[in-house]
């Protein structure tokens, strides 16, 4: 299988971001997006406190998984993002 492009993006000193990190995690929420929040377990995210670790925090990272378009439709997505993320220990 194909792996996925890893896209990172470290976002320093978070708290002064808060706002746009905030707006980012709202955006992707809606639901034409289609976009569940889960970690790394597979238990639903908890996304206001996640961004509250988030203002706490001096850096954070904000990662894209763009698989290739051509294995996409039967890519199980959920399945790859956890296996990434515990893969790198996130949370």
């Amino acid at each position: 299988m194909t792996s996925p492009f890893v896209g990172v993006h470290v976002v320093y000193r978070p708290n002064q971001h808060y706002a746009e990190l905030a707006a980012y995690a709202y955006y992707l929420g809606k639901e034409e997006k289609g976009v569940k929040y889960f970690t790394r377990d597979g238990v639903v995210a908890d996304v206001p406190a996640f961004l509250s670790r988030v203002w706490k925090a001096s850096w954070a990272f904000k990662v894209v998984l763009s698989p290739d378009p051509a294995i996409l439709p039967t890519l199980p997505l959920q399945e790859v993002a956890q296996s990434w993320m515990q893969a790198i220990g996130g949370t």
